[in-house]
């Protein structure tokens, strides 16, 4: 899918795959779990458009690179902020 329909269809992917992450962890919660996911899926779709055109990304490990970026972004401050507000 490309344009709207890919963008809206990661972040519907998104907030799906927290949800489910968000009921299997009952401290998270499913609400927490779904808005957490749409985040990661609004980067993802940012990281796709911003990367697209790259001629780089064509290789392997690249494109792995910038699928697993905002990941690891969304990762590091779910972390921070964890780490800030429990303890």
């Amino acid at each position: 899918l490309r344009g709207w329909a890919g963008a809206g269809a990661t972040v519907g992917a998104g907030a799906a795959a927290g949800a489910v992450a968000g009921a299997a962890l009952p401290v998270l919660g499913v609400l927490s779990g779904a808005l957490l996911g749409a985040v990661v899926g609004v980067l993802v779709a940012a990281a796709d458009a911003l990367f697209d055109r790259m001629a780089v990304l064509e290789h392997r490990l690249a494109g792995w690179a910038v699928a697993v970026l905002p990941v690891a972004v969304t990762g590091i401050l779910v972390y921070v902020v964890g780490r800030v507000l429990v303890g």
